[in-house]
């Protein structure tokens, strides 16, 4: 309200604003209150994203100390998140949250920087075009654990990890592409050659459709003559036309007739499948380009830090423009 310039009073019960302003409102408290998360919700990211900043489980519980979380220790490790009235056992959490998971997934996380830095060195020694790459993975997980980047899971269901943090899922997919022989510029011919078969497959998936629905009305028409079917799409008059267009057709063949229709849909499934394919590969190849042409030029992870600054440092209106 008030980065919208919204005037309000406020009152022993909460506010009072203008009628006008009401309904816009009721919209911002739905809103707020569908992402509004627990206190377990935000334990568990917290824990997540400090935890890759650690060398051990007893200085992932002093930095959630430092962020306000107040600790208990006994026979089962607790946490009370600010604001919070009870204490919420970390193993209650989930199987990767008991402390002895948690010293794991720290272990996992720091054999992953050992085993980067070795790539690195080696990817050095012998000038292999995958240095810039590795050094840009390298980059990003330090710049991380400064925590001035969020976590982004690529699999929500699980804990964050190197092996599951969205953003360095894109740089390492980019690395097995370079470490396969890809360049920029293959890549940009490789994203040519897909946009022609696109266009191709969308063209005879247009043409798939045309035959389907062709025949559509044809398979309704044969219905309505043979099996007495009701229809709002084709009369008795125009199914009768059919029959005279179609004379091979009767009776005793029709249901062959309709095997041809859905042959006829299972094609264009078919096609339409690969067209989604085909989109997603150029999707993905696209952005595997841009990526590239960022760590050539050095800024991928200062582009994802300008980025983060301006979602943290400012305040969004309700027509989704951000006010510094």
């Amino acid at each position: 309200m008030d980065a919208a310039h919204i005037p309000y009073v406020e009152t022993e019960n909460g506010f009072d604003a203008q009628e006008c302003y009401v309904e816009q409102i009721r919209q911002w408290e739905k809103e707020f209150k569908s992402s509004s998360r627990s206190f377990r919700d935000k334990l568990i990211d917290d824990i997540d994203r400090l935890l890759m900043q650690c060398k051990d489980v007893e200085e992932l519980y002093k930095k959630l100390q430092a962020e306000g979380y107040t600790m208990k220790f006994g026979k089962y490790v607790s946490a009370r998140p600010p604001k919070a009235e009870r204490f919420i056992r970390l193993k209650s959490l989930g199987e990767e949250y008991n402390e002895r998971a948690l010293q794991n997934r720290i272990q996992n996380s720091i054999k992953f920087e050992s085993k980067l830095t070795e790539n690195i060195e080696k990817a050095k020694a012998d000038n292999s075009p995958t240095y810039k790459t590795l050094s840009t993975i390298r980059f990003y997980t330090i710049t991380f654990k400064k925590g001035l980047l969020p976590c982004r899971k690529k699999f929500n269901q699980q804990p964050f990890s190197w092996t599951n943090d969205a953003e360095l899922d894109k740089l390492l997919m980019l690395n097995k592409k370079i470490n396969q022989g890809a360049t920029i510029e293959s890549m940009k011919a490789d994203f040519a050659k897909l946009e022609q078969q696109l266009k191709e497959k969308s063209e005879a998936a247009t043409e798939a459709q045309k035959k389907v629905q062709r025949l559509s009305k044809g398979q309704e028409a044969f219905e309505v003559l043979y099996e007495g079917k009701e229809s709002d799409k084709i009369t008795l008059e125009e199914a009768q036309m059919y029959q005279k267009r179609y004379p091979n057709i009767n009776a005793n063949t029709y249901r062959q007739a309709i095997e041809i229709v859905d042959e006829a849909r299972r094609e264009h499934d078919s096609i339409n499948g690969e067209v989604k394919e085909l989109e997603k590969e150029i999707r993905e190849l696209s952005g595997a380009i841009s990526i590239a042409e960022q760590v050539r030029a050095g800024t991928y992870v200062q582009e994802l830090v300008s980025k983060e600054n301006i979602h943290r440092n400012a305040d969004v209106l309700p027509n989704g423009v951000f006010q510094l």
